[in-house]
């Protein structure tokens, strides 16, 4: 996936529901982010997903 991501802009959404289900009331709101990556080099993906970083989303 990060080499597919690597140099290229993509679309990050993110999204959250309020219930308060006792007043029958929900709530549901998004935003979206352009994010934009560099250029990576795979050495720079290898060390990155050794490190576990990847694991904590």
């Amino acid at each position: 996936m990060l080499k597919l991501l690597s140099g290229k802009p993509h679309i990050v959404y993110t999204g959250l529901t309020l219930m308060i289900l006792n007043e029958n009331i929900i709530k549901s709101d998004y935003d979206a982010t352009k994010v934009v990556f560099n250029d990576l080099e795979e050495s720079a993906i290898e060390k990155y997903v050794a490190s576990g970083e990847p694991l904590d989303k």
